[in-house]
């Protein structure tokens, strides 16, 4: 029931980057919106300025705009053909859309631009992970790490590596690398907890999500995953409250919701968990379709 989820969400720092490209003081620095109307006056101005399509490319990626922000990052690169962080940039829209090829194209680039870049190699690595070549994403990692032994991020990719080769030592040292470069990276403690988790270290598993929480408790998943610990301990209790929250953060997650169900049927809570698992159904989980469909129930 635990799920490793890599946190892929852009953040304020990367926006700083943009902001800072495109010379806009501390003071003045802008949302995602208010940048891409800043890049857009700077493009009417000055119709070849590669940074204002980088930035505003960037403002789009921020908001989830994929492909307005490939077709940006596309321009700049036509403008200025050898920067390797646009190279990159346009790697990542490419993932989150799922055009895997041509991200692994764009950060090929990249580090053929800049060879002592760590972030390419590192974000190939989880394209290659993706499509389940986990040797060829191990020769990535490996790489970030050489070029930049204290790029934590690549420390907790590879130990995800390992994790899902069953290779628990090996994760658990990277995990404690990250951490000993960052104790406040938060997806360190949770990916270090799922190992707990799988070995049954169940109380060292929640110590972990306990920490994960603590630095950034809006995470669904740490919670998800903090009730299934609960719940191996035969905590059901607490472990629903864990899946309550994990809802309220997303309500389209299923997996908590069918985690959820298991731990009101340990109250004998029928009706309660069918309509947990009804949700989790409907939200693509299929566990919860095969069960359902097993029993005669309808869900859709």
């Amino acid at each position: 029931m635990v799920t490793d989820r890599t946190n892929s969400v852009l953040t304020i720092i990367g926006l700083l980057v943009a902001l800072s490209l495109a010379n806009i003081s501390f003071a003045e620095q802008k949302t995602p919106q208010q940048l891409i109307n800043e890049s857009n006056k700077a493009i009417a101005r000055n119709p070849l300025s590669s940074v204002a399509y980088y930035n505003r490319g960037f403002a789009y990626s921020v908001l989830e705009r994929y492909q307005e922000a490939i077709n940006d990052y596309s321009k700049a690169i036509e403008l200025k053909p050898n920067d390797a962080e646009t190279y990159f940039m346009r790697g990542k829209a490419n993932y989150r859309i799922g055009n895997l090829r041509q991200a692994i194209k764009d950060y090929d680039k990249a580090v053929e631009l800049k060879p002592q870049y760590a972030a390419p190699y590192n974000n190939r690595g989880l394209v290659y992970d993706k499509l389940g070549n986990h040797g060829q994403a191990m020769s990535d990692y490996n790489m970030a790490i050489k070029v930049d032994p204290t790029y934590e991020i690549a420390y907790v990719n590879r130990g995800n590596n390992y994790a899902a080769l069953n290779e628990s030592t090996h994760a658990l040292s990277d995990y404690d690398k990250a951490i000993e470069l960052n104790p406040q990276y938060a997806e360190a403690y949770y990916a270090r907890g799922n190992v707990y988790y799988n070995l049954r270290k169940i109380q060292q598993a929640i110590m972990d999500y306990n920490k994960a929480i603590k630095l950034n408790p809006i995470n669904e998943g740490y919670f998800n995953n903090r009730g299934n610990a609960y719940a191996a301990l035969g905590n059901n209790g607490q472990a629903i409250k864990e899946y309550d929250e994990a809802i309220k953060l997303n309500p389209k997650y299923a997996d908590p919701y069918f985690n959820r169900a298991i731990s009101y049927s340990s109250f004998n809570k029928v009706d309660t968990a069918h309509q947990d698992l009804i949700k989790a159904a409907r939200l693509g989980h299929k566990e919860a379709r095969q069960f359902l469909n097993s029993q005669g129930i309808q869900w859709q």
